[in-house]
């Protein structure tokens, strides 16, 4: 889900970095997204400029501090499980402040 919210901000103009704990995750998801976007290249429904564009637009960062420094939103999409939500929270809230932004509790 989360490959999918970057990329759908992405396509209207965002910047976008995204993160994953592990690197095997994060290759994975930057992977997938230009897999994503050749096979809409593909199939018709992006052009190649507009492909080019939106993958210049996103990055995966290799720390959780990279993907929030500069970031007017940060957004989550971990597992539905209420302590995974909590950590998530509390290391996002932590890298929030320690990039100079807010961090609303």
């Amino acid at each position: 889900m989360g490959l999918a919210i970057a990329g759908e901000l992405a396509r209207r103009g965002c910047t976008v970095r995204a993160y994953d704990v592990t690197e095997f995750a994060r290759a994975r998801a930057d992977a997938m997204l230009r897999a994503l976007v050749a096979e809409h290249v593909d199939c018709g429904r992006l052009a190649k400029r507009e492909a080019a564009a939106l993958l210049r637009r996103v990055s995966v960062a290799p720390s959780l501090d990279d993907a929030v420094r500069g970031a007017t939103l940060a957004v989550e999409s971990v597992p539905e499980d209420a302590a995974v939500k909590v950590g998530t929270f509390a290391r996002l809230g932590a890298a929030c402040r320690a990039a100079g932004g807010a961090a609303e509790e």
